[in-house]
């Protein structure tokens, strides 16, 4: 079946329109995410009571915990990572507050 030239562009005109409001859609969430990405940095500081810096992967509070063999962990409450094992709460909260790229 033969389409007319006026289907054809009625077609690529729909396309076209679709394309460019998934482009105002895409942009909106780059924004979104740009923003949740600078509140993240302004909150990466260490918490001013545990010295804890919040979690490196969805930015959650970080607690401080221990095993029943007396090493000290530091432990996401919302994602639940957890860092290796320290003898030392202060190693372990160094190991914990390490993040790639920082001296």
């Amino acid at each position: 079946m033969k389409k007319n030239c006026n289907d054809v562009t009625q077609q690529i005109e729909h396309v076209m329109a679709m394309s460019e409001r998934m482009c105002r859609e895409v942009d909106t969430l780059l924004d979104m995410w740009c923003g949740i990405m600078r509140d993240w940095r302004k909150t990466n500081d260490p918490d001013p009571e545990t010295n804890l810096k919040p979690c490196p992967f969805c930015a959650g509070k970080a607690d401080l915990g221990m095993t029943n063999d007396g090493l000290h962990y530091v432990f996401c409450d919302w994602c639940g990572l957890q860092a290796p094992g320290q003898y030392r709460a202060d190693q372990a909260i160094d190991c914990w507050n390490q993040r790639h790229g920082e001296i």
